[in-house]
């Protein structure tokens, strides 16, 4: 109870107490009791009234009483609720002056707790076997779902089927608000008891907070089922393709006893085996032969039950390996073994040991197959030869029910071959160890365009092993053989005067090719040579070698070479100190390889050596007692100017002169002679002799100018000697 303390601004009236009962259960009736008291209001007394309010709702309005000043009034009303929870209740207190309603006080809140008391009872339908002989257990759960404690709890089972349950009743005790507790019980089911299922009720019984008793049931099934059993499969862990197993089964009850007289059927993975009926061990076993793939099987027993039996089966992992089929060969690491079964082919890989151990996972009929060859190395194989049973063909069957082995027997083979850049070698291949081999290829091959390749021999890693285009070798270990070619070109040679204004015929050059081999020609046109560097060594002309110094070139391409020889034209002007030709004269010429010849001078003066071997030469001029000589050098100058006193020319005149002076003299001398004695002959001096010597001077240097050209045909090869000698000695007989 609570006394109000909230009052109107000018209060008259107040509450003096407000109660309402405090907990009651849903649906129980309850009181509200509120005690109002008036001060002063009214002259007398006043009408005063509440209203109530629930949960800060308008609830109900009390009736209208009329309280004396300085007196008190207390209304008592009895209600019910059926809403659980706890609800707060307050009133306001009114004065009904005349027809003004004055709010003169507001109650203190008050609290009442509307519970619900339920408990939830929960047990799962269980099974147990009939005869066994372990209890099972039964587990109740109760929970208290209400608005309060429970006090005081007890269960209670009840049971018609004569199932063996303990305890039949427990206590539970108090239990706090959606707190809960376990029960267990055991159950079990007598051999009497028919299998079938059954009820078995629960009842909990407890309090409230008033002391007010409850109750709640429920029920729960219970299935009464055959005895289990257990079956237990033996079977070796593992056996070989071929292999007959035993395969057996022990029978045993829930309670671990063995079952005699029932039948157990065997299968592995979805085979049949057959059945087999258990004996007083409760064993039933049978046996079988594995004509099965090979692989991990599970080995499965089956026991269909019984009316007083439950079914119940087991298994085993049974691996059934494969058969090996064994194939010996001298070749380590290779895959060159196949085996084909119903159109399926699988190869296969030798171990180190040259060994291939093959698993046959099906027994039946296989062939085998093994590669007639087999590349061991680079250039290295092995070629089959026969098994080691005599069978020469590398292709066999093979009927497997067990393991067997063969071996292959081979002989080895190297790979001979051939790297040519021309021409098309034969004889490359492979060849039993041992054997001979034959190569060959063109020796020659012409490209068709001035060019072709010579062959020099055939090379083995660096090695020159033969150089003829066809050998025989041994062959002993893989080989590779290289054709060594030279290049050639199809070459001419031009030989002409250092001024490359005359051509000249060499009786021979000596050619250094770029291997530092020389090489005498005699010809010189379309001459095969080798590509590179050649140098020209010697060109015989006229007896010496007029050839270039340092004269080199690269023969790269079909081509001609001119070569610009020591060979010098060169003439001579004989001339006297009047500038006039020395006709006649005779000019004897050494040159620097000390050959002579002697040569006239024509009407110009000249003396026409034509070409000369070398630079330097010596002539010596010779005209009627006069004498004279130079050395010369052609490679400076090819004319070169000789100056003598006097010419034939000169003489000539010199004599014209001395005949008219004689003559002019003895005419005077005549004329003087006739005036002193008389004239009695005329007498007349010849210029004959003069004039015979001019004649002859003429001859000499025709006869000159054919011997110099003599000298010219022979040095260009156009004369051959025996003929140049003959001449040579005429004309020089003639200047003589």
């Amino acid at each position: 109870m609570s006394i109000g303390s909230a009052y109107a601004q000018e209060r008259h009236a107040v509450v003096k107490s407000i109660s309402i009962t405090p907990k009651i259960y849903v649906g129980d009736s309850f009181t509200l009791e509120v005690k109002a008291g008036n001060i002063d209001a009214g002259f007398f007394g006043a009408e005063l009234y509440f209203v109530a309010y629930w949960d800060n709702q308008f609830w109900f309005t009390s009736s209208v009483q009329y309280v004396w000043r300085a007196t008190e009034y207390t209304w008592s009303y009895s209600m019910s609720s059926s809403v659980r929870g706890t609800h707060e209740v307050y009133v306001k207190l009114y004065w009904k002056d005349g027809n003004t309603v004055r709010l003169q006080d507001i109650s203190d809140k008050v609290y009442i707790r509307v519970i619900s008391l339920t408990v939830e009872l929960s047990a799962e339908s269980i099974s147990v076997e009939r005869g066994y002989k372990t209890p099972s257990t039964w587990l109740v759960r109760v929970t208290n779902t209400g608005d309060d404690y429970i006090y005081g709890a007890t269960i209670i089972t009840r049971d018609s089927a004569g199932l063996a349950i303990t305890p039949i009743s427990q206590e539970i005790g108090d239990v706090t608000t959606s707190g809960s507790k376990t029960l267990i019980f055991s159950v079990m089911a007598p051999p009497y008891v028919n299998i079938g299922t059954y009820s078995v009720s629960f009842t909990v019984s407890y309090k409230g907070f008033d002391g007010r008793p409850f109750a709640v049931s429920t029920s729960a099934q219970v299935g009464v089922t055959r005895l289990a059993t257990t079956l237990d499969v033996s079977v070796q862990p593992s056996a070989k393709l071929g292999e007959t197993i035993v395969v057996s089964g022990k029978l045993r009850d829930h309670n671990g006893e063995p079952i005699q007289g029932q039948t157990i059927s065997f299968q592995i993975d979805s085979i049949s085996l057959g059945s087999a009926s258990t004996n007083t061990a409760g064993i039933g076993s049978l046996t079988y032969k594995l004509n099965i793939r090979a692989g991990t099987y599970t080995v499965k027993a089956i026991y269909q039950g019984s009316p007083a039996y439950g079914l119940s089966s087991g298994s085993s992992e049974l691996l059934v390996n494969p058969l090996q089929l064994t194939v010996i060969t001298p070749i380590s690491n290779a895959r060159f073994i196949f085996l084909v079964r119903d159109g399926s082919t699988t190869d296969h890989t030798t171990d180190v040991s040259g060994k291939a151990v093959i698993e046959i996972k099906e027994m039946g009929t296989y062939t085998l197959t093994i590669l007639p060859s087999i590349l061991i190395d680079p250039g290295t194989k092995a070629a089959f030869v026969e098994w080691s049973d005599k069978v020469t063909s590398n292709t066999r069957t093979v009927v497997m029910t067990q393991d067997q082995t063969f071996t292959a027997i081979f002989k080895r083979q190297y790979q001979l071959s051939i790297d040519s850049a021309y021409g098309t070698p034969s004889g490359s291949g492979w060849y039993d160890e041992g054997s001979e081999a034959k190569i060959s290829i063109d020796s020659i091959i012409d490209q068709g365009n001035s060019t072709r390749r010579v062959f020099t021999g055939w090379w083995e890693e660096g090695r020159l092993i033969g150089d003829s285009a066809s050998i025989s070798i041994k062959i002993s270990s893989p080989t590779t053989l290289k054709a060594g070619w030279k290049t050639q070109y199809l070459v001419s040679f031009d030989f002409t005067d250092r001024e490359g204004r005359n051509r000249i015929q060499p009786s021979s050059i000596e050619i250094e090719d770029n291997k530092g081999e020389r090489i005498i020609l005699t010809t010189y046109q379309d001459i095969w040579l080798d590509s590179g560097k050649l140098t020209i060594v010697s060109v015989k002309w006229a007896g010496v070698n007029v050839a270039p110094p340092d004269f080199s070139t690269t023969i790269d391409s079909p081509r001609t070479i001119n070569v610009s020889c020591r060979a010098f034209p060169v003439k001579l002007l004989i001339k006297d100190v009047l500038r006039l030709p020395a006709v006649g004269a005779t000019v004897s010429v050494t040159f620097a390889n000390q050959t002579s010849t002697t040569i006239g001078v024509n009407s110009d003066g000249e003396a026409n050596l034509g070409l000369i071997p070398l630079e330097s030469y010596t002539a010596d001029i010779s005209f009627l007692g006069q004498r004279a000589q130079i050395k010369g050098d052609a490679s400076k100058e090819s004319i070169t100017m000789v100056r003598i006193l006097f010419g034939p020319f000169t003489i000539a005149g010199i004599f014209v002169v001395v005949v008219v002076i004689v003559v002019v003299f003895a005419v005077i001398r005549r004329k003087n002679f006739r005036r002193s004695v008389g004239v009695t002959k005329k007498q007349v001096v010849s210029p004959a002799e003069g004039v015979s010597e001019a004649r002859m001077g003429l001859e000499r240097e025709k006869v000159a100018t054919m011997l110099s050209q003599l000298e010219e045909k022979y040095r260009k090869g156009e004369i051959d000697e025996e003929t140049y000698t003959r001449l040579k000695a005429k004309y020089e007989s003639q200047l003589n």
